[in-house]
């Protein structure tokens, strides 16, 4: 055998020779540049981490070649569905919350698997307002829907956009068993205003990128509304003859939240908007965590973190702060001529669909900067319920000639 040192790989030490009575060869006696070649063609993730630890010998080889692999397998799975840029920076931005010192980002995507969410999202998505259909005939007859290859890039791209907002300006998940951090550990250096802080975020993407969240951030947001019916129905039924809507101090030991918690019946029963943007803050974990919990848990999660409202994480409240008429930075992506020009060298799923341009542009000349081709009076978070800025023109056309005319109306108030 030749002593010569693979270039692709060093020598796995202590080589083995295979056993002259073994029927069947092993794959971890092929050489290391062999068993690399098979890590690539692994087709998922759990595959290639039982296969990864089921030797020494491939857990050395993966570690000499983990990169590529990783890549390549990302690639495969989620193809143009999503900007591994985007990916990978929803990843690092967990743990970095602007007001404290986290040392090292941790490396893991949320609970949710990426494909499940847009599975979720083909199975419920939100029915436009001038469908005439009852909420289970839409279930029914039209869901699940196809997404196609522009309109899953357009969720992916909002999803984790969303997250990584949520991870760097969002609230921190307060534990109703847990006291809350000390203030110590918060930054002793700040940006000079809130609107700096955001403008970090928001200023990078395209305007319509921006709606493409705000869809996202809405779906998601609706996932709570049951859970506050929910909870408002319990902790009335666990004390029927209270009149005081602070109840918490009524319930038993085993039925109390672990905090001393604000716990106000009427503004669950009420649905207050508010409360729903505050629990969207914590993210996207903490949504999936209450989703999957049981119903105790679910209740003392919901409160424990409900307690805390600002603008400042407001997403309606800075989605669109685009539309204010200031400078943006970086200037060539809205401050621009022949822009629609511009916009047509971009691949489909980059493009604005045409729900936005409908919505925002109003009548151009192509030498007119896009600085100044949005309405005036375009309602912030407007149509976001039905996910306006995610489908293509196909789809709005196939449900029906009032699509652009919904565009056009006022917000019901």
């Amino acid at each position: 055998m030749s002593n010569t040192t693979s270039k692709f790989l060093p020598p796995f030490a202590p080589q083995q020779t295979v056993p002259t009575t073994t029927a069947k060869l092993s794959l971890e006696y092929f050489p290391p540049e062999v068993l690399a070649l098979v890590l690539h063609q692994i087709p998922d993730f759990d595959s290639l981490k039982s296969l990864v630890f089921s030797s020494p010998k491939f857990y050395y080889v993966y570690c000499r070649v983990r990169q590529e692999v990783l890549s390549s397998l990302l690639k495969r799975q989620y193809g143009d569905l999503l900007d591994i840029a985007d990916g990978i920076t929803a990843v690092r931005s967990k743990g970095l919350w602007l007001n404290f010192h986290e040392e090292e980002a941790i490396a893991l995507l949320d609970a949710w698997r990426r494909k499940e969410e847009i599975q979720d999202y083909a199975k419920n998505a939100p029915r436009p307002r001038w469908i005439q259909l009852e909420p289970t005939q839409w279930h029914q007859k039209i869901l699940p829907l196809d997404l196609s290859d522009t309109e899953k890039p357009r969720f992916m791209r909002g999803l984790c956009r969303l997250q990584i907002f949520f991870n760097i300006f969002g609230i921190r998940e307060q534990c109703w068993f847990d006291k809350s951090p000390a203030l110590e550990e918060e930054n002793d250096w700040h940006l000079h205003t809130d609107y700096e802080n955001h403008t970090l975020f928001w200023d990078i993407m395209f305007p319509w990128e921006c709606e493409e969240l705000g869809c996202v951030w809405s779906y998601l947001t609706d996932k709570y509304k049951p859970i506050s019916k929910e909870i408002a129905t319990d902790l009335r039924n666990l004390v029927p003859n209270i009149e005081c809507h602070l109840h918490w101090q009524s319930m038993s030991e085993e039925e109390r939240p672990k905090r001393n918690t604000f716990v106000d019946v009427e503004c669950y029963e009420a649905e207050y908007d508010g409360y729903f943007e505050i629990l969207m803050s914590v993210g996207l974990g903490f949504l999936y965590r209450v989703l999957n919990a049981d119903r105790l848990l679910r209740r003392n999660l919901v409160i424990a973190n409900s307690a805390f409202y600002s603008e400042d994480i407001a997403i309606p409240q800075w989605c669109s702060c685009w539309v204010n008429k200031r400078p943006r930075i970086p200037l060539n992506q809205h401050d621009i001529l022949e822009f629609e020009q511009l916009w047509s060298t971009l691949p489909s799923h980059e493009q604005p669909n045409i729900g936005w341009k409908v919505s925002w542009l109003v009548s151009h000349t192509p030498r007119r900067r896009l600085y100044w081709s949005f309405k005036e009076n375009r309602e912030r978070c407007k149509d976001w319920d039905w996910g306006y800025a995610l489908w293509d023109e196909e789809r709005l056309e196939g449900w029906g000639e009032d699509w652009k005319a919904t565009l056009f109306e006022p917000s019901a108030e």
